[in-house]
């Protein structure tokens, strides 16, 4: 991807924007499970994904950092960049609330562990019994399993979507660093040479003004011509050799 051809800020946004919107439906799913193994586990993947969307965030706002230090080389006034920061201010925030809650979840679930399968909120016990009741709960237990089994798919399907992506925005931001760095040692590059070129064309110049004191007027102009063809040779070896 170049970086002249569209502008690598808004397409990560673009896919970041999309991960944290399936990942904030992950997290609505997520909350209405029962407590389970199965629940625990996909609080820890949802921490995993936090953690890994957030550290794209900030590989951005380096970006951002990076472009607000040369604004006039990346071509980014100070509005856009207010704006792009509010983003990923507002972005950081989204996660943090759901990896706030995720982490929360497995804290708990570790802390309650010892009791058991007293957590996991079987059907509260009645005082009716009998064939029909019996029936009843294994009808009522087999549709449970199945919703959540149902349930746990779709979240797997969400976290691996999640991942996919964060692997293709990985390797964008891995594009976009390397050629930010190409870029920045090619205007380094440039510079030097405009200074050498600087530092010549004035040693040039004083000599220039030193040989026409010292010379006539028909001499002034012999050597001006030739300091000019000289000029425009020293010109060309330095900006097309």
């Amino acid at each position: 991807m170049s970086l002249s051809a569209q502008d690598p800020f808004y397409y990560i946004k673009d896919q970041l924007d999309e991960l944290v919107g399936g990942l904030n439906s992950s997290y609505l799913r997520w909350q209405g499970l029962p407590a389970s193994l199965e629940r625990d586990g996909i609080a820890k993947q949802l921490v995993e994904k936090c953690g890994s969307i957030e550290r794209q965030v900030d590989e951005l706002d380096r970006a951002i950092t990076v472009a607000e230090r040369n604004p006039a080389k990346f071509r980014v006034g100070p509005a856009e960049i207010e704006q792009r920061r509010r983003w990923t201010t507002q972005t950081r925030s989204k996660i943090g609330g759901i990896k706030a809650a995720a982490q929360d979840a497995v804290q708990k679930a570790q802390a309650a562990a010892p009791m058991g399968g007293a957590r996991f909120g079987a059907p509260p016990p009645t005082q009716k019994q009998g064939p029909d009741y019996s029936q009843h709960n294994d009808d009522y237990i087999a549709s449970e399993s199945d919703r959540q089994s149902l349930l746990m798919r779709e979240q797997d399907q969400d976290l691996d979507d999640i991942s996919t992506s964060l692997e293709k925005i990985g390797g964008v931001g891995a594009t976009i660093h390397e050629e930010l760095s190409q870029q920045e040692g090619m205007i380094d590059e440039l510079q030097h040479d405009v200074d050498s070129t600087s530092s010549k064309l004035a040693y040039v110049q004083k000599k220039l003004e030193h040989v026409i004191r010292k010379a006539g007027s028909k001499g002034q102009l012999a050597m001006v011509a030739a300091l000019v063809i000289l000029l425009i040779i020293l010109v060309f070896l330095v900006f097309y050799t």
